[in-house]
């Protein structure tokens, strides 16, 4: 059995998928291990999203296409549920940082 995925950071990337491929990415580790080229300015940016990554992520045009697309690159890990970082934020369209945990087991019978 494949472990969870965990921790995954999504955020809505800098440029609008102009170097990243997507408005939201996926990464497999906690916010402050983002690189931080990721979202820096052009040059670094366009670097970061042109060479091979240190840290798995995913591209997608939405956040759920982003996780999704994280989980084709690790490759089996169970599907996370999204939960949002910032409870406050849950009724308005997420524009900011979410965190994803892997979904509850069942209980056994």
């Amino acid at each position: 059995m494949t472990e969870p995925l965990y921790p995954v950071t999504i955020i809505r990337t800098r440029y609008g998928g102009v170097y990243e491929g997507g408005d939201w990415a996926a990464f497999n580790c906690d916010e402050w291990d983002v690189p931080g080229d990721a979202t820096a300015g052009d040059p670094e940016c366009e670097a970061f999203w042109r060479e091979p990554k240190a840290v798995r992520v995913g591209v997608g045009g939405t956040p759920d296409q982003a996780l999704a697309a994280l989980l084709r690159v690790v490759g089996g890990a169970p599907s996370p549920t999204i939960r949002e970082n910032t409870p406050h934020l849950a009724a308005r369209p997420v524009t900011g940082v979410m965190h994803v945990c892997a979904a509850p087991k069942p209980p056994n019978k």
